[in-house]
């Protein structure tokens, strides 16, 4: 056997060998994408995943269930018929449009990573309107992505959030965490002297 030879086949079995580990891989980052225990928000379509802003709770707790409003309120400059709204709630919800309940998810907590295309059941009249996204969570904080190709609805900035349903505030994206007050009593790492 040749050097040559030699060598084109030891290449051969390293370029196995790296496209089983890269195969084998992206299986595993697919099982994680899929999985409704790992948290992956990725943000699409101009729309950001938003929460409430909370901040850290530093001591543990028992699975609560929470439950969390979003609100938006838009304008429409003219009639539209067949609206659609795209959304994925961490992790049930119920979507109210101008006051009228047009969606309740009826699947389980587990299902929550299913992203649902809700049809608006009538004509949005030009002028003001309000969404309301009401989303229960059980083991982690609500949290929603909504948007729409014809409505002028994309969660971000301008929705507000509320855990009782009565006092308002600017929800922020899922990926913001607010520290807890406790924490900043204290020096960073960075800062701290021996």
């Amino acid at each position: 056997m040749t050097v040559s030879k030699k060598l084109k086949q030891h290449i051969l079995i390293a370029a196995l060998v790296i496209i089983a580990v890269v195969v084998l891989g992206g299986v595993r980052v697919l099982q994680y994408i899929k999985s409704p225990d790992v948290l992956f928000l990725a943000d699409r379509a101009g729309a950001q995943w938003i929460k409430y802003d909370s901040e850290f709770q530093l001591k543990a707790v028992t699975a609560p269930q929470l439950k969390c409003g979003f609100r938006y309120v838009f304008n429409a400059d003219k009639a539209v018929d067949n609206a659609r709204i795209t959304l994925q709630a961490l992790k049930k919800c119920q979507v109210v449009f101008d006051g009228v309940v047009i969606f309740t998810s009826a699947y389980e907590f587990n299902d929550w990573k299913q992203i649902t295309d809700i049809a608006v059941p009538f004509t949005v009249n030009a002028g003001p309107h309000e969404v309301v996204i009401i989303v229960t969570s059980k083991n982690s904080h609500p949290a929603i992505i909504a948007y729409s190709d014809i409505l002028p609805i994309r969660t971000g900035s301008g929705w507000l959030a509320s855990i009782d349903g009565k006092s308002w505030q600017s929800a922020v994206p899922a990926s913001q965490i607010k520290e807890a007050a406790v924490s900043r009593e204290f020096p960073s790492a960075v800062d701290a002297h021996y």
